[in-house]
């Protein structure tokens, strides 16, 4: 097969859908990446041919572009369906015909590939990206109408049931004791264990070795939001007085010195490969994004969660009523809220032993190879006689 992945890039929504596509190129298909031309180097670097697609920008940089959003409107939809479908449906129209792909997959934010196999008559997979998995309730808290309406722009009926969208398969990285299928999506569902390949030539610094006994703490805002300022440095407030070993990554966009001076417990660096800082840790901060979610959760770690857009919030709700998270929304973060919640959580069994249970749930879901096997399988069966 020929198999063409779209992403509107981002390393959180080009990482879950690695494994597949390292599986699938295992088994002799051949792959490659439509995606926006400043994510190419990602691309290529990981083994994969790159195609430039969609609008050159980062979601931070169109986020900006858009300025002031008007009441009520969904920052979620606004970006990624009313902004980054139609250039990248544009584009992929034009791709389609000259590489000529057999199926496409799209990450779950990537609303142009599954409009494009509409048209053309092309199997398309969803790979999800929301933690809590699927719901009709969450998708149209996220995308309201303007999936029908962008649907309806390119002549499709609007599909308000999401049974064109999820036609083919839906493979997830959700496990059940988190987020029950509905029965007509589950039919068409596949689950598939997430992996964290680290990266190569990705070593460590050499503090890492040298980490007290101490519980230690890892603190994200991943790669979107990580310029949200003052939440790291409140965070570093509470936890850096010697009780923690703390361990933070700000992203490429901001420099570690700007924190100034730290105490030896903290530890403040650009970029760590999760598969490598994850085992290390006791407990995660985050800001709730999927890919970091699903990292601590498949390594079995507890989490703080300081919820800050679109997903995020069903995702943090979800995870703390299972009690493997506790919450803290924006106005609540203070040093003392900080400090104290840690502090409860670690103290607290039940936050591991249910991180624990997740663990192991995840761990025994199908691999990305068994994934690649079922949908080779299926492919078989959506094929147009010849």
């Amino acid at each position: 097969m020929r198999i063409l992945f779209t992403t509107s890039g981002g390393m959180g929504n080009f990482n879950p859908l690695v494994p597949l596509a390292l599986a699938l190129q295992h088994h002799g298909h051949q792959i490659a990446f439509a995606t926006p031309a400043r994510f190419g180097s990602v691309v290529t670097a990981a083994g994969f041919e790159a195609i430039p697609a969609g609008l050159n920008m980062t979601f931070r940089e169109y986020r900006e572009h858009l300025g002031q959003l008007p009441p009520g409107a969904n920052e979620v939809a606004e970006v990624f369906v009313k902004g980054l479908a139609g250039p990248m449906l544009a584009d992929i129209l034009r791709i389609i015909p000259a590489w000529r792909p057999d199926l496409l997959v799209h990450d779950g934010v990537e609303f142009a590939a599954p409009t494009a196999g509409e048209l053309l008559g092309i199997p398309h997979i969803a790979h999800n990206l929301i933690l809590v998995g699927y719901s009709p309730k969450l998708w149209d808290f996220l995308i309201r109408g303007e999936y029908a309406a962008f649907r309806q722009t390119h002549g499709l009926p609007p599909d308000p049931q999401y049974r064109e969208y999820f036609r083919y398969m839906y493979i997830h990285h959700v496990p059940e004791c988190i987020s029950p299928l509905s029965p007509s999506i589950a039919d068409h569902s596949h689950l598939i264990r997430p992996e964290f390949p680290a990266e190569a030539g990705a070593a460590l610094p050499n503090w890492s070795d040298q980490l007290t006994d101490l519980p230690t703490v890892y603190v994200t805002l991943g790669t979107v939001f990580n310029q949200t300022r003052g939440l790291i440095e409140t965070i570093l407030a509470a936890l850096g007085q010697g009780e923690y070993n703390v361990i933070v990554t700000v992203g490429i966009e901001r420099d570690p010195q700007e924190f100034g001076a730290q105490p030896p417990s903290v530890h403040i660096e650009r970029y760590l490969p999760q598969a490598a800082i994850l085992p290390r840790c006791d407990i995660v901060i985050c800001h709730g994004g999927s890919g970091t979610l699903l990292g601590a959760l498949a390594y079995g770690k507890p989490l703080l969660i300081i919820p800050l857009s679109g997903d995020h919030f069903p995702s943090a709700n979800r995870l703390a009523a299972l009690e493997v998270a506790q919450v803290l929304h924006v106005p609540e973060v203070t040093i003392e809220s900080v400090r104290t919640t840690i502090h409860h959580m670690l103290a607290t069994s039940r936050y591991q032993e249910q991180a624990s249970s997740i663990k192991e749930d995840i761990a025994a879901m199908p691999s990305p190879n068994d994934v690649a096997q079922i949908l080779e399988a299926q492919w078989q069966t959506w094929r147009a006689p010849a």
